[in-house]
């Protein structure tokens, strides 16, 4: 649920147009989800987990939601 709202939510940046010295300008946003219990017992190992799972996104083009997945390199969507 967490990266479907993730994924919501980057697409609606994605639509935002900023106008800047006559052009628009479009920002894009990577983000990483990670969740509780199921990552991590604390706040420190559920962040640690979305932010691998949020360089992953920017290794892997950027302008994407990826989900930690344990045991297994994060899934980007």
């Amino acid at each position: 649920m967490a990266a479907e709202r993730a994924e919501q939510i980057r697409r609606n940046a994605a639509e935002i147009a900023i106008p800047y010295e006559g052009r628009l300008v479009h920002a894009t946003l990577s983000l990483g989800v990670a969740a509780y219990p199921d990552h991590g017992q604390d706040v420190q190992a559920v962040i640690g987990k979305a932010d691998q799972a949020l360089y992953q996104s920017k290794r892997d083009g950027r302008n994407r939601v990826t989900a930690w997945q344990d045991g297994a390199p994060p899934m980007a969507g």
